[in-house]
C-alpha cells in the first residue's frame, strides 16, 4: 500500500491576489514544526501545524482580510480527494488542497476574477 506524502495547495494571495500553487509534504510537519506558506510577493498566505493526527490550518482570507482556522485529519489532507477551503463568514471559496493532478484541473470560480479586479480598482483609486 502506497502512502501519499505530498499534497498541493492552490490559493490566492490576500495582498496581491496572485493565484499560486504550493507543494506540502508530510515531512514538513515533523517534530511539531509550524509550516508557513508565503506568496511570491512575500505576504503570508497560510500557517499550519500538526498535533497527533489532526492538522490545524490558518488561512489568510482574500475576502474579509482575517485568518480562518480549519482543522482536518491527515487521512483527508493526504488522500486522493480535494479539500476545499471556504470563508466561514461569506461561504466563498478560498483555495483547495489535494493531489496535484486534481488541483490543476480545478476551475476557479468566476466571482474571484470580478472580486480581484474590483479590489484592484478600489485600492488604485485610494492610493492616488
Amino acid at each position: 500500500m502506497l502512502i501519499a506524502t505530498q499534497t498541493m495547495l492552490a490559493m490566492r494571495c490576500p495582498s496581491c491576489g496572485r493565484l499560486e500553487y504550493h507543494m506540502l509534504s508530510r515531512f514538513d510537519f515533523a517534530d511539531g514544526r509550524l509550516v508557513q506558506l508565503r506568496c511570491s510577493c512575500g505576504s503570508l498566505k497560510l500557517m499550519a501545524t500538526k498535533k497527533g493526527r489532526e492538522y490545524s490550518i490558518q488561512a489568510c482570507c482574500v475576502i474579509c482580510d482575517s485568518m480562518h482556522l480549519f482543522k482536518s485529519k491527515g487521512s483527508l489532507l493526504w488522500s486522493l480527494r480535494v479539500t476545499d477551503l471556504y470563508c466561514p463568514d461569506t461561504g466563498l471559496e478560498l483555495g483547495h488542497i489535494g493531489p496535484w493532478q486534481k488541483i490543476k484541473k480545478t476551475k476557479e470560480p468566476k466571482w474571484i476574477s470580478c472580486f480581484m479586479s474590483l479590489r484592484e480598482k478600489i485600492f488604485s483609486t485610494t492610493a492616488k
